[in-house]
């Protein structure tokens, strides 16, 4: 049998790539993270195997051949559509900060040319050459080294990492153990889903999702109307986002959230690391090994050895 989310998302290709895609052996379907298709350029994947094209068959070459599964530039402009619902003006606004959430919470990353309006801002994509369909896994107990954290502690979890080294997977599994009555008492919880990707699957049953707000606006709403305990949301990066946080953590709300950084003198040179830890939202910062290791534990950090934090 092979690997179901990665099943999922080839399935939402046309017949030329899904037929190649799962022919693709289980082990390698697994260990697959992301499909980029390139106008008129070969299939490439990329995986803990590293990156490499795809042949008709199935196979993976790292070298040019006849064989070469290729994606020209029609097949492209059918998979785009495919992925929008056929519906792109529905999906501007995302496509405008380059990529589209298709269904089961696969992110595409979207590379074409901008429309720009006279005073320079992006207010269309077109010509399309390029997409990544990132693969959205869930996975049962990448989370369970967190848990005990959350008991330790009144505060809340940063995770960090590198793209790919599974901090999405991780807080999908984070959310479905904190909504499902597993843990006792069971906390109310709301998941800030602006890219639609955080969808936990129905034994989610304990939590309110606010999709497509931005992150600052999604929490004031919480704070305002849904009582949360637990907040849990995908990166945080601007001054929006840290003076919604600072008013959580006024109301009592412990969060969940993430960076980008891949080793602790990463975390130390981020401004916004330092400003997100001086808010006092988070107890614990736990880094990641890294895209060889899809959501496994590279450290865990108290916020005092992070610079001046």
């Amino acid at each position: 049998m092979g690997d179901l989310s990665f099943e999922e998302a080839a399935c939402l290709l046309p017949p030329v790539l899904q037929n190649a895609l799962l022919r693709l052996q289980n082990d390698l379907q697994a260990k697959t993270f992301e499909i980029r298709l390139r106008a008129d350029r070969p299939v490439v994947l990329f995986g803990s195997f590293g990156s490499t094209m795809l042949s008709k068959n199935g196979a993976l070459c790292r070298s040019n051949s006849n064989d070469l599964l290729l994606c020209p530039q029609p097949l492209l402009e059918e998979t785009f559509l495919r992925l929008c619902d056929y519906s792109i003006h529905a999906h501007m606004v995302d496509l405008i900060q380059g990529f589209v959430t298709a269904k089961g919470g696969h992110r595409v990353g979207v590379a074409g040319t901008a429309v720009t309006d006279d005073g320079g801002k992006a207010t269309a994509v077109r010509e399309i050459t390029s997409l990544n369909l990132r693969v959205a896994r869930t996975v049962r107990g990448v989370c369970d080294p967190l848990l005990p954290l959350l008991q330790e502690t009144d505060g809340g979890i940063l995770l960090a990492g590198a793209p790919a080294s599974g901090k999405t997977t991780i807080l999908r599994d984070l959310i479905e153990r904190l909504s499902s009555f597993q843990l006792s008492p069971c906390p109310k919880l709301c998941v800030i889903d602006e890219r639609r990707e955080l969808d936990a699957g129905k034994t989610a049953v304990n939590c309110d999702y606010l999709r497509g707000f931005s992150k600052a606006q999604a929490i004031l709403n919480a704070l305002k109307t849904l009582s949360p305990e637990w907040i849990v949301c995908d990166e945080l990066a601007s001054e929006q986002d840290l003076e919604a946080v600072l008013r959580g953590v006024n109301s009592g709300v412990r969060f969940v959230s993430t960076v980008h950084a891949s080793s602790v003198d990463e975390l130390k040179k981020r401004k916004i690391v330092r400003r997100l830890l001086e808010t006092g939202a988070f107890r614990r910062i736990v880094l990641l090994q890294g895209a060889a290791s899809p959501g496994r534990i590279r450290q865990i950090i108290r916020p005092a050895e992070i610079g001046d934090a």
